[in-house]
């Protein structure tokens, strides 16, 4: 039975906050280069900490009129002081690397890790990009296109991502959403949300590796980038 030693899959991040033209914000610009991007016409409240307890602390705003979000397929309007506050987006993984050990012809190497994704925005999304496990010229097969079972003693690499805690209104894109089949396409989305989220969205990154048996001896390694791209 030939083995492979597979050292680690490493996994780098990257966060990117892109300003889409849905979202277009009314401001004003004074002399000096400073610029007021949200006031507001009110009865109260105060930006420093008007109310508070313990750890906690309230920045409000009394007596706005007509406040809130709506959106059309094309557009989003967010009315008023407070919602004008621009958005965030949060993405981890843990742990950072993983490593899959001695793979063989005749069982399947697996490993976990844990995508944490949050938005307050619809429409954010992760992707990600790499190649498949190498070790120089040789490599590993990637599961390009649908979701696919695993299969030992074919050459094969790659991952589902299934959601396993939080808030549901986030959700993996497919191929990466069946459990127990995999896929690898390289520079497409991973996860998702069409709502805005009130807390965190855990999924359980599965990665796989086969081996035919025919591949060269060696140490395999992929350096895998994960992005999240906000629709602020």
């Amino acid at each position: 039975m030939k083995r492979l030693k597979f050292i680690s899959v490493f996994l780098a991040f990257a966060l990117v906050l892109f300003l889409g033209p849905k979202l277009v914000f009314a401001v004003m610009t004074s002399t000096g280069g400073y610029q007021i991007w949200a006031d507001v016409i009110s009865v109260g409240g105060a930006e420093d900490a008007l109310s508070s307890s313990g750890d906690f602390q309230l920045r409000d705003t009394f007596g706005e009129p007509i406040i809130g979000r709506s959106a059309s397929t094309t557009s989003q309007v967010r009315a008023g002081f407070r919602e004008m506050e621009r958005g965030s987006l949060t993405l981890t993984i843990t742990p950072s690397s993983l490593d899959l050990g001695n793979l063989s012809s005749t069982s399947t190497a697996i490993a976990t890790a844990t995508l944490s994704f949050f938005s307050d925005t619809p429409g954010s999304s992760v992707s990600f990009s790499g190649e498949s496990l190498k070790q120089g010229i040789n490599d590993i097969q990637a599961i390009e296109g649908g979701a696919t079972d695993s299969s030992p003693g074919t050459s094969q690499f790659g991952f589902n991502a299934i959601f396993s805690q939080g808030d549901a209104g986030a959700y993996s894109m497919s191929p990466y959403d069946q459990p127990s089949k995999y896929a690898f396409n390289s520079g497409s989305e991973v996860v998702k949300t069409d709502s805005i989220m009130s807390d965190d969205a855990d999924f359980t990154l599965n990665y796989i590796a086969n081996i035919s048996g025919r591949e060269p001896t060696g140490d395999y390694s992929a350096d895998l980038v994960f992005t999240g791209l906000g629709n602020f």
